[in-house]
């Protein structure tokens, strides 16, 4: 009994020592595909904070320079975006791609890349079952080049598209770079948020290489990989495994889906939540299958669905220190309103601010006349430039849960500056 126990300790420990060996070659390979990567954002829209911010990256094409990354490290805004190789220096980099459903950006450096950077192997079949040794890799707190593990705690939807979770221990720093399986060295996941607050304690979480390597296939062949519009909600429910229609605003010619559809499959890959919903339509979005349960029966319905609008063609109006956009509210029909067009940014001490008006606040009306879409309002803010005197400026405000005002209106007295346009792909 004694030897069979010894035996079985020596095993482990031999198992343990090969798995150290390999993670320390493992961390040593990361870091000649790992990058810095520095953003600096002067006027954000409402996903984005002003000022300098750092995270990592990994070189995923290196013939086309690709680093896949973090949107929120890449930002959604007009930004400068500079990575730097090794313990090189920073210089600049283009986007080519920002994701609107997943948090997920592909950069692109100028080739060459250089003799030591190398292409990271990205592992884009299943995601591997808890328990699986991982390791994170980045930049946490500004300490370059760091290395935490842990495993693979689950996988969850809650958090929007279908991510994994880990004790890794990740942090500031840390976002956009790589989830490195230990066991095999390939990457399963772009490290992205950590859970705060109540006591959370490395509950981490990374956006899966599966549904990530979707994105960069298409742009490999020159296709859109854009996710389909958020025209659709769906009920929260008490189960994971389930992806149920609340409400549609889809166009006339789309995928005829109806409220209470629960939505099997798409094509013949079936779906249980909707980070599977949208990993599987990209690409598709001009010719979609999809096997619903409608009223207890199954049927088929087939049409298109019109895709997100593109990150990098995004824009908006700067007018009396307020960039107006569009915000993304999929609730805008209860409303009464045809847009969603709302202040995504406020600069210190302007006319705005001073009016104590407030981020996701809506533009409802210039001189009583309603706004109707973005360009339509540019046109009434530059007739109101123009005229050199004060307008009234509705807005809409969300009120408080616990307030028995859901919505509050909002009547200013404004002078209004010469607006100006502001496009995330112009910078």
């Amino acid at each position: 009994m004694w030897k069979m126990w010894t035996g079985c300790v020596a095993l482990l420990l031999t198992a343990g020592n090969a798995v150290a060996d390999d993670a320390e070659g493992i961390f040593a390979r990361a870091f000649d595909y790992t990058v810095q990567v520095r953003t600096s954002v002067q006027l954000g829209f409402i996903e984005d904070d002003q000022g300098v911010a750092t995270g990592a990256g990994f070189v995923v094409d290196k013939a086309r320079g690709w680093i896949m990354t973090n949107a929120h490290v890449s930002s959604y805004s007009p930004a400068r975006v500079e990575v730097a190789f090794g313990l090189g220096r920073f210089a600049p980099v283009e986007r080519v791609y920002v994701d609107p459903f997943l948090d997920l950006a592909i950069l692109q450096a100028r080739p060459p890349l250089g003799d030591g950077v190398r292409e990271a192997e990205l592992e884009c079949g299943a995601i591997p079952g808890t328990g699986h040794p991982v390791g994170a890799f980045g930049h946490p707190w500004g300490l370059k080049f760091t290395g935490t593990r842990g495993i693979v705690s689950g996988r969850t939807s809650e958090l929007g598209g279908e991510m994994i979770q880990t004790d890794a221990p990740i942090n500031s720093g840390n976002s956009g770079g790589p989830l490195i399986s230990l066991a095999s060295g390939s990457i399963i996941g772009v490290n992205t948020a950590t859970l705060t607050g109540n006591g959370a304690q490395n509950t981490n979480f990374a956006v899966s290489m599966q549904h990530a390597c979707r994105v960069l296939e298409l742009l490999r062949e020159g296709k859109d990989p854009s996710p389909p519009a958020p025209l659709l909600t769906f009920f929260e429910l008490d189960t994971e495994e389930e992806l149920v229609v609340a409400r549609s605003y889809l166009p006339p010619d789309a995928v005829p889906l109806l409220p209470g559809d629960r939505i099997v499959a798409v094509g013949q890959a079936p779906i249980s939540n909707e980070g599977q919903f949208v990993h599987e339509l990209r690409g598709r979005l001009d010719n979609v299958s999809l096997v619903v349960e409608r009223k207890g029966r199954q049927i088929t319905l087939a049409g298109r669905l019109p895709p997100a609008p593109a990150v990098l063609q995004r824009r908006g109006i700067l007018v009396s220190g307020m960039l107006l956009a569009p915000l993304g509210y999929r609730d805008t029909t209860f409303l009464g309103l045809g847009h969603d067009i709302g202040i995504h940014d406020l600069e210190s001490g302007s006319d705005a601010e001073a009016n104590e008006l407030t981020y996701w606040d809506l533009v409802l009306a210039v001189d009583d006349e309603a706004v109707q879409g973005v360009e339509q309002l540019y046109r009434l803010l530059q007739a109101a430039a123009k005229s050199g005197r004060e307008v009234t400026v509705d807005f809409l405000r969300r009120g408080q849960v616990n307030s028995d005002v859901v919505f509050e209106p909002l009547r200013r007295r404004m002078e209004i500056d010469q607006p100006a346009w502001v496009t995330v792909g112009g910078e």
